[in-house]
């Protein structure tokens, strides 16, 4: 074997080693897509921004199913640590159920608010839940990832009443058309979120049909009325 044929063959092992070193320290998605915002509807009317998604150190939502069933709550808060997905700072939010306590990232632009979901969410890509400025009939859609890994549209419904734990809410109704063909039992299908002013989101319905409605906050160090013995210990 050559002088020349065999530094190649090290240069190649080591650049297999430092691969499989990088995909060792995230085994679960060694790869993420960026993803970008189309708006294809500008939308008209009254304006809303930023205070539909409160994300302040210390605050928390804690979200439960309709039929008061506990065993489906879920508990939102932001931490004050951050990570990076594909280069993206984003900071680190964490959920906690009856099931367990997993992480989400979500990222908070002046433009966007991107949800990159969790360990069985959209990492691979970022759904953009708000694009401001929010306005009625305001419609944006999404694409990434290199085989279609996911394909999203949000469509500004409009002002909701909504009937949650806490009281009546005034709130804004956003419905997402999400198609993910590599997850086709997962998120793909309708999901609608309800967005209120100064709150967050105060009601949540997936592609089964399953609702989840706010149960108790602290926005902003505000306590909001309700059940806080629900939130208590986290």
């Amino acid at each position: 074997m050559t002088r020349l044929r065999m530094r190649l063959l090290l240069l190649a092992g080591a650049a297999f080693l430092s691969t499989a070193c990088d995909l060792l320290e995230d085994p679960v998605y060694p790869v993420r897509f960026p993803s970008g915002v189309d708006v294809l509807e500008a939308g008209s009317g009254q304006e809303w921004g930023a205070e539909l998604f409160p994300s302040a150190l210390g605050d928390f939502w804690l979200l439960c199913p309709e039929d008061r069933n506990d065993q489906g709550c879920e508990l939102r808060f932001p931490d004050e640590e951050s990570t990076s997905l594909n280069g993206i700072t984003v900071g680190i939010w964490w959920v906690k159920t009856t099931a367990a306590t997993i992480q989400a990232w979500v990222r908070v632009t002046d433009e966007t608010v991107w949800d990159y979901g969790g360990p069985a969410g959209f990492s691979s890509c970022g759904l953009p839940r708000l694009h401001f400025p929010v306005r009625t009939g305001k419609r944006w859609s999404t694409g990434c990832g290199p085989w279609g890994n996911l394909e999203a549209e949000a469509y500004v419904e409009g002002p909701d009443r909504v009937r949650t734990e806490v009281g009546w809410i005034d709130a804004i109704r956003v419905r997402y058309t999400v198609e993910r063909p590599d997850m086709p039992q997962g998120d793909s299908g309708e999901h609608v979120w309800w967005f209120a002013p100064g709150i967050g989101v105060v009601k949540r319905q997936d592609n089964l049909g399953r609702v989840l409605v706010l149960r108790h906050a602290r926005v902003a160090g505000t306590p909001q009325t309700g059940e806080p013995s629900q939130a208590e210990g986290r």
